[in-house]
């Protein structure tokens, strides 16, 4: 049987003496009842407040070893109040960290633990264990599943963690079976957080017997450089090419002043020298390979290998290479992703939600279409932020699935992936014209089906603004990344608060025009494939707004009150891409286009009761004009020939324009 045991001994190994840190509890040496943190000073509190409502009783009730374990239970679906702290004494970013508990989870819940990557508690992270109710293990590095496993309910089992901190590798263990591996955003340890919350159903009772962790530190090399991290997403859009990045990390004694840096897909091989350095014992070099590598369909494996080390090759040839598997993800046709992200100046975390964001910006912006809803600052425009309705900062909707979520950047970025996938049921375009004097904006927003849709679906129009400044302290951004050390777009280099004169906001939601539900009957009931609906807005953009930096948000909304599909457009390309109005149903009865799709010939039928100029034009889908005709002053019934016989297969638009209003057809061919 294991007793409490906390030593410091000494252990022989090839370059010297290293220390080696070691302790254990099986909770025998106490009394049942004991809180364990007030009578063992080794244990201790998120608070650090021993004996209080966050210390944990041991029971005997049930146990692995012995009589004795101690017992988490949440108090309800916010967790807590137990939250049992075990500091590691130090923190470690280097050396094997080797860590193991039994647990028990009773049947119907979950349980939970965390490490925390750097002191005090609270600051940083490292990593999540979260034992989901229906027998899954989400291993979660900083918002993003990295692994999962499964565990049984209601039996004792073995868990392990072990973890080379100088190499970055982690590895989870069941009963002694590996259940795979990672590389940690996070890469040190300097305590476990016990905390009862049940993840999916508010529901976690669990035991925890036999605790245990050693550390050993690393062993000494002269000349030594490893692979630490190649820092790329889990997946990434087919067909982009993408940036090799990572960090090169000096495990030796001598400085590294140069090395080569190699990637390869299996099929491309591409090499980088790196000269000039001056890498300390420890220290990392972050490099980005200046060839890029295009995304496959599919899995992909990029290895990278640091060689030449100096000139010469180094002592450890174990930790030269890393590989790492991503996924090239084929977007569906036509889909772009809706996220609303509440936010606000006052809210200390919310930076992370504005960099998450951006990042989608700049990586997926033909995919993403994003609005930050401010509440509670400057920036709030209540009608949106209270159709959002969060009742928490940060959080996020996607595509309004009603999953609100904390929206760190790998968090989102899983979530648009899932999304960006999906078939959209219609397309949707922009249009505008624009006053410069008056500032007036009137915006068309166009629907063609792309398949038949039944219920209350909706066409709905928002105007957001990037590059959003101000001179009052009430711009100013509360930032609780500041002088953290976690890599946050910059905010860790910056204030808390982040002063209005160095504060730049996007995505910042300036007026929601049909209403948070959107438009009632914009799109009939049931839509038909192939049909072209359209609803317009008015909106005058307010002198203090930059026209330059506002978009237009487009969104179709399902009769469920999701988001089916969105786009998003700058005053200038809605411009360019023309107002579509809704025609008088007295000078224009009916307009169709059919058989739709067609492959040979189509016929494009008018009737128009009341005199109207009419024109037509064919438009390829990337705007390039295929026929424009003229008709001239007409009434009655009409039938347009259009031959296929030159046309490739695709997307075409058929604009006809009667008087001054325009409506508009989309055949395929």
């Amino acid at each position: 049987m294991k007793k409490q045991l906390l030593t410091l001994f000494a252990v022989l190994v090839a370059f010297g003496l290293q220390a080696q840190e070691s302790f254990s509890d099986d909770f025998e040496t106490y009394q049942v009842g004991d809180l364990v943190a007030q009578t063992n000073p080794s244990w201790t509190t998120w608070t650090n407040s021993p004996g209080s409502a966050e210390d944990v009783a041991v029971t005997d009730e049930d146990a692995y070893s012995g009589e004795k374990s101690i017992k988490f239970v949440a108090a309800s679906a916010n967790g807590g109040p137990t939250d049992l702290i075990l500091p590691f004494g130090d923190v470690y970013d280097t050396g094997i960290f080797n860590f193991g508990q039994f647990m028990k989870v009773d049947a119907g819940g979950g349980a939970y633990f965390n490490f925390q990557a750097v002191n005090p508690p609270g600051t940083t992270w490292a990593v999540e264990f979260r034992f989901l109710s229906d027998g899954t293990l989400e291993v979660n590095s900083d918002g993003a599943v990295v692994l999962t496993a499964n565990y049984d309910h209601d039996v004792w089992f073995a868990l392990n963690v072990d973890i080379d901190l100088t190499n970055n590798v982690w590895e989870l263990l069941i009963d002694g079976d590996s259940q795979g591996t990672w590389t940690n955003n996070n890469n040190s340890i300097a305590s476990m957080d016990l905390f009862p919350i049940g993840i999916d159903n508010g529901v976690s009772s669990f035991y925890v017997d036999d605790i245990f962790y050693d550390y050993t530190p690393p062993l000494n090399y002269t000349l030594d450089a490893s692979v630490y991290a190649i820092d790329m997403g889990p997946k990434n859009i087919a067909g982009n090419m993408v940036e090799v990045t990572g960090r090169i990390r000096n495990l030796g004694a001598e400085t590294l002043e140069s090395f080569d840096i190699t990637w390869t897909n299996g099929t491309v091989t591409e090499t980088d020298m790196v000269t000039g350095q001056s890498i300390g014992t420890f220290d990392y070099y972050e490099f980005t390979h200046s060839v890029l590598a295009e995304v496959l369909e599919g899995s992909n494996s990029i290895t990278v290998t640091v060689s030449n080390t100096n000139g010469m090759t180094d002592e450890d040839d174990t930790n030269d290479s890393k590989t790492f598997v991503f996924n090239g993800v084929i977007p569906a046709q036509h889909k772009k992703v809706y996220v609303e992200e509440a936010t606000g100046a006052w809210c200390q975390w919310c930076p992370h939600g504005a960099v998450a964001m951006n990042n989608l910006d700049e990586n997926f912006d033909d995919f993403f279409v994003g609005v930050a809803v401010h509440g509670g600052d400057v920036m709030e425009v209540p009608e949106y932020s209270n159709g959002l309705g969060a009742s928490s900062f940060p959080s996020a909707l996607v595509d309004r699935d009603g999953n609100y979520f904390n929206p760190v950047p790998d968090a989102l970025e899983e979530r648009f992936y899932n999304r960006v996938v999906v078939d959209p049921s219609a397309i949707l375009d922009i249009g505008a014209t624009w006053d410069e004097t008056s500032r007036e904006l009137n915006i068309s927003v166009t629907a063609t089906m792309l398949s038949n849709t039944l219920g209350d679906y909706r066409l709905n129009c928002a105007i957001i603004e990037d590059g959003v400044t101000g001179t009052t302290s009430d711009y100013a951004q509360y930032n609780a990344y500041s002088g953290s050390g976690v890599s946050m777009g910059g905010y860790e280099n910056l204030p808390n608060p982040v002063p209005a004169s160095m504060m730049v906001y996007n995505h910042v939601a300036r007026a929601i025009l049909g209403t948070y539900e959107g438009v009632p009957g914009s799109i009939p009931n049931p839509g038909v494939t192939g049909e072209v609906y359209n609803s317009t807005f008015n909106y005058t953009v307010p002198a203090e707004f930059d026209a330059d930096n506002i978009k237009i948000v487009a969104m179709l909304i399902r009769s469920t009150g999701t988001v089916d599909n969105a786009n998003k457009a700058s005053i200038s390309e809605a411009v360019a891409n023309g107002f579509v109005g809704t025609v008088e149903a007295n000078a224009l009865n009916t307009i169709e286009f059919n058989p739709n799709p067609f492959k040979d010939e189509a016929n494009l039928y008018i009737n128009i009761e009341e005199a109207r100029p009419v024109s037509m034009t064919l438009r390829k889908a990337v705007g390039q004009t295929i026929e424009f005709r003229e008709f001239g002053e007409i009434q009655g019934e009409f039938i347009f020939p259009v031959e296929a016989a030159n046309l490739s297969n695709g997307i075409y638009f058929v604009e006809v324009k009667v008087g001054t209003e325009t409506i508009t057809k989309r055949p395929v061919v």
